[in-house]
């Protein structure tokens, strides 16, 4: 064996004792990290097992008892507007309607259970008269009440749109001028029209000390009237269609049918509310609506 060749084993024996000697020296020092993480491991669960030991079960109640204490109050609910079956209710009051006034009567009547006040004004020419009120106190006062319908009110809008208005009343000045009379101190108003025949024949105003009459209010509200409205219609053509002339007997028929006798109490010229206002409004004097001369025209007021 050369010097070179002995060289070269003694290197290799001694590169090979050095490695052996490392890996057990890193063995070792992975056998004391691991006994060090387990000691460490066991102080942890301890450490633990003593603060479960020291929770305060009447602390953390008291704790949660403040904060609910101090949190903000809920937010109110959304208003819910009037339901179905007060609307059915509603109608089938309006339905026992014998009469134009009566019809309009129950009409107040009923939206005064929506408003804090309600009242009708008749159409007669260049101005609305207040003819019946509920809420207002007095209530004959609505009967000094006339609107000219070229002022800048709320009911000349509707007047001219024939659609429903419903704002906040501080926008409109010449209707709290007009209004003056009926007192209190609204701040939303309604005012629906009422279509008899294709023509405005009156307007339903409506006010409430709410900053603005809630909009399911106001839809059930048109309805009312809308169907109010109807119902004089239907009032106003029963009468014709009972009044029909009869067919002439088979027995003469060289003889002339006797004309039908007209029902009492209506006019020639056409049709005539006979009934008076209800002792509720008494005092206020019934509109009188009367029937143009041919189907073709609409009614207006008298």
């Amino acid at each position: 064996m050369t010097l070179q060749d002995d060289l070269k084993a003694k290197a290799l024996s001694l590169i090979s004792q050095q490695m052996a000697n490392w890996v057990v020296d890193i063995q070792r020092q992975i056998g004391e990290h691991q006994g060090n993480l387990v000691r460490a491991l066991d102080d942890l669960q301890e450490s633990v097992a003593r603060y479960d030991e020291r929770i305060n079960e009447g602390d953390i109640e008291m704790a949660m008892a403040e904060v609910v204490a101090n949190m903000p109050p809920p937010e109110p609910a959304a208003p819910v507007g009037p339901g179905f079956d007060q609307l059915k209710a509603s109608v089938a009051t309006l339905e026992k309607g014998a009469s134009l006034s009566e019809v309009l009567t129950h009409l107040v009547n009923e939206v005064s259970q929506y408003v804090d006040r309600a009242a009708m004004f008749i159409v007669k020419g260049p101005s609305a008269i207040g003819w019946y009120a509920r809420g207002v106190e007095p209530a004959e006062v609505i009967k000094q009440v006339n609107v000219p319908l070229n002022a800048d009110t709320v009911l000349r809008n509707v007047n001219n749109s024939r659609h429903a208005l419903r704002g906040a009343l501080q926008h409109s000045p010449g209707t709290q001028q007009a209004l003056a009379k009926l007192g209190g101190n609204p701040q939303a108003v309604l005012a629906v029209p009422l279509i008899l025949r294709d023509k405005l024949a009156a307007i339903l105003y409506c006010d409430s000390s709410l900053e603005e009459v809630p909009p399911p209010v106001a839809d059930l509200i048109e309805v009312l009237v809308l169907f109010a409205g109807k119902t004089i219609d239907m009032l106003s053509l029963a009468p014709k269609t009972a009044a029909a002339p009869a067919a002439p007997a088979p027995s003469a028929p060289s003889r002339p049918p006797a004309p039908s006798p007209r029902p009492p109490g209506w006019a020639r010229a056409g049709w005539r509310a006979r009934t008076a206002a209800p002792a509720s409004a008494a005092s206020c004097a019934a509109p009188r609506w009367t029937s143009c001369r041919s189907s073709s025209t609409s009614c207006a007021a008298r």
